[in-house]
């Protein structure tokens, strides 16, 4: 069986569907291993580390969807500049497809994988157990948001976040409000957001839940809440509030508010 790994193609995506250690173990499992050269580069990875792991490197993207009987992508298929055509138009009659799909049954993506009788597998759509924690790829990428969130907030912030006592004086710690979201909203609310970076728009976002207009409303005001996804520009945010980013742990997502 020959797994393919494709170089993503959605704009600011920088994560690769399988790394060299994972490769090498498909590859002493039995099984073969095609990953479209510079396909990590941008994760840090070489076409090299994959050659010693044991994989195969194809010169672009539609040899890989032409001869793998697997196909592993982060995101889910799109048009593709490099192919002059949509990706799931491609792919290899009957392979299998597995990467972040959505929920939606209905969505080109699906159709069109359809129409090429693929076995499409969603991310998305693993159950949610203990069974399955290896494989829960939403939360993985939720406690790397949550990581990224801080640094975020911290650098918007313009002043420091922790106590700092040195011989010059104290610096008062910032407050933080934290707002709760799942996972999964969060993670639509972290698409969005880059997207909105792409279009170079100043943004912040927030998920208005019941609880979180009651905490807004006794933390400011002037603070009203969005609805799900929505995208708030910044002026219309409390004085007080410098910039809301989205946090996230392993089992549940925020979004975080840093007040200067």
């Amino acid at each position: 069986m020959l797994i393919g790994v494709p170089r993503e193609v959605a704009p600011g995506e920088t994560r690769v569907a399988i790394v060299p250690e994972t490769a090498g173990k498909l590859v002493k499992a039995g099984l073969q291993v095609l990953v479209e050269t510079g396909a990590g580069a941008r994760a840090h990875f070489t076409d090299e580390a994959y050659r010693v792991a044991g994989a195969s490197i194809a010169p672009d993207a539609r040899e890989v969807f032409t001869k793998a009987d697997v196909v592993l992508k982060v995101q889910e298929p799109m048009q593709s500049p490099a192919l002059g055509a949509h990706e799931a138009d491609v792919i290899r009659e009957g392979a299998v497809y597995v990467s972040f799909l959505g929920r939606d049954p209905e969505s080109e993506a699906a159709k069109k994988l359809k129409a090429r009788k693929v076995t499409a597998l969603s991310m998305e759509m693993v159950p949610r157990t203990s069974r399955a924690q290896k494989m829960d790829a939403l939360s993985s990428m939720a406690s790397v948001a949550g990581y990224k969130a801080a640094l975020m907030g911290a650098l918007r912030l313009g002043k420091f976040f922790p106590l700092m006592m040195t011989a010059a004086g104290t610096i008062a710690p910032s407050r933080v409000l934290v707002f709760g979201a799942g996972t999964n909203y969060a993670l639509l609310l972290i698409s969005r957001y880059r997207e909105e970076l792409r279009r170079r728009r100043p943004v912040s976002i927030l998920r208005s839940a019941p609880s979180t207009r009651r905490i807004a409303s006794k933390t400011s005001r002037r603070w009203t809440g969005m609805s799900l996804g929505a995208v708030m520009p910044r002026r219309t945010l409390s004085p007080r509030m410098s910039t809301i980013v989205i946090s996230t742990s392993s089992s549940s997502s925020r979004a975080t508010g840093t007040r200067s």
